[in-house]
């Protein structure tokens, strides 16, 4: 009798990346990091707009010429934010936006406004292709890589570009943990490791100590608004400034320095000076211009790592590896600041811009049921951020505090504040602010039911339950009366009301 050989999952990780993006499968126990027709491993995560088609990638970049308003770079650096963030945050952005009914922001283009989650499902949909196209098959599960500090809208609208790319199946993972297990599977041995990750529009740091099949977090932070387009930007400025100071509005001369500088960051890390002609002006930049310029960026990362060190009590001198991830780490003066401030020089037997996807690749697999129980780790993730209720006077009480290890429970007693309430307003915020208006907020019901008393009377016993899957389970209970609500919100997917 023959025996049945039941068939592999096709496993594939993802990094979508800021500037770049790529696709990896890791299978019998080597990495593939898949590629395009032309050899590229690296795809531009660049969308071009033109009437009737879209280009995505080198594609995009081939055909820069002409309209660039219709061109769309870095979008991963507007996922999740308001209008009112982006205005703040990005007030030279070079595209017009508004906002949706559902609070969505949509980028102007020759086709019309287009959602950002449909701008990243286009850079998904071209990997997923590369995968099909060189195994032949659909993508039986997916992980896909976002930075630690995202919060929960960005985490759904990076799972809501997925699915409108085709992916089905599909976790998130940090990028500094995929980082660390890239490393970690190599290792095997007991340590304590620091992710230093700097990208082209995010920054995230985390802990993890490495115990042979265990991964633990130990903390995540970061600023999800700083990056290598923030050096871009500097340079843009200075650039203008030096050469062109007396061309204040000129758009076309800022758009031209602006495709040159990524090319120009990148030479300076081999060269000391770089030049280039723009309208007969004949532009020169040091390595050393170019490093006071971005120093104060580069501090601003490392008082992060500093404050995440501090809230888990671990001296520098603890550490055992720094593991770099990130095209951005590959300047010069970044590498040399880092090695200063954890006294050690990084790891490096991994490409920066490929380590992520790496790590997404292996836990993509380790998800699987592919490989044997022998084989598997366990990932013991940390909470990225704080989750807590509104109370009187628009402060946030937290019920589950950032950096509490996952799986976790906990319960908090309330009251109610006037006399006779027969409802309670349940408000579930994200974030590390004290107050309502510094906090993301998740989600808003009402208890109702409860018996009438006196202020201060009644008791509302409130619990938050996280499992290994990030999902929170919500439960609402009155002492008095014996009213509850359960529900069940997903901090990386939709929300999901249980009656």
């Amino acid at each position: 009798m023959s025996k049945i050989v039941l068939k592999k999952k096709l496993c594939i990780g993802f990094d979508l990346g800021t500037t770049n993006s790529l696709a990896a499968r890791f299978s019998s126990n080597k990495i593939k990091i898949l590629k395009d027709k032309n050899g590229q491993k690296l795809l531009p995560s660049v969308v071009k707009y033109e009437k009737n088609k879209i280009l995505v990638g080198w594609n995009a970049l081939k055909n820069y010429k002409g309209n660039k308003e219709n061109i769309i770079f870095s979008i991963k650096r507007l996922i999740g934010l308001s209008k009112e963030k982006i205005k703040i945050l990005y007030p030279k952005l070079p595209y017009s936006y508004k906002e949706d009914s559902n609070n969505e922001i949509c980028i102007k283009t020759i086709q019309g406004f287009i959602k950002i989650s449909t701008i990243t499902s286009q850079i998904l949909s071209v990997l997923k292709k590369r995968v099909i196209n060189q195994f032949n098959r659909e993508i039986d599960h997916s992980v896909i890589t976002v930075p630690a500090y995202f919060d929960n809208k960005q985490r759904k609208e990076i799972k809501k570009s997925a699915f409108l790319a085709g992916l089905t199946n599909v976790r998130l993972l940090n990028e500094p943990t995929s980082a660390a297990i890239a490393y970690g599977c190599n290792l095997k041995k007991k340590e304590l490791v620091a992710i230093y990750d700097l990208g082209g529009g995010t920054f995230d740091f985390s802990l993890l100590k490495l115990e042979n099949d265990v991964f633990e977090v130990l903390t995540t932070t970061g600023n999800s608004h700083l990056g290598g387009d923030d050096f871009d930007f500097l340079l843009i400025e200075y650039i203008f400034k030096k050469y062109f100071k007396l061309l204040i509005d000129n758009e076309k001369i800022k758009k031209k320095i602006f495709s040159r500088v990524k090319f120009l960051k990148k030479e300076l890390s081999f060269k000391k000076k770089v030049s280039f002609k723009i309208q007969n002006f004949l532009i020169e930049i040091t390595r050393n211009e170019f490093n006071k310029l971005i120093e104060p960026l580069v501090k601003k990362t490392l008082m992060i790592c500093k404050r995440a060190l501090i809230s888990v009590d671990i001296r520098i001198d603890k550490i055992n590896e720094i593991i770099l991830v990130g095209g951005s780490t590959h300047i010069p003066i970044i590498q040399k600041k880092i090695e200063l401030f954890f006294k050690k020089k990084p790891l490096s037997s991994i490409n920066p811009e490929e380590a992520v996807v790496i790590g997404s690749a292996i836990h993509s697999e380790n998800l699987s049921g592919n490989i044997s129980k022998k084989k598997k780790f366990l990932l013991i993730d940390v909470l990225h951020l704080s989750l807590g209720i509104e109370v009187m006077g628009g402060i946030v009480e937290k019920i589950i505090k950032k950096n509490t290890k996952l799986p976790t429970e906990c319960t908090k007693i309330f009251t109610n504040f006037q006399d006779n309430q027969t409802s309670i307003k349940i408000h579930i915020l994200q974030g590390e602010g004290k107050l309502v208006k510094d906090c993301r907020s998740l989600f808003c019901f009402s208890l109702s039911g409860i018996t009438p008393q006196l202020a201060g009377i009644n008791r509302i016993f409130i619990n938050f339950k996280i499992d290994n899957d990030g999902l929170l389970h919500v439960s609402v209970v009155d002492k008095i009366s014996k009213n509850k609500k359960n529900m069940t919100i997903n901090t990386i997917d939709d929300f999901n009301i249980l009656k």
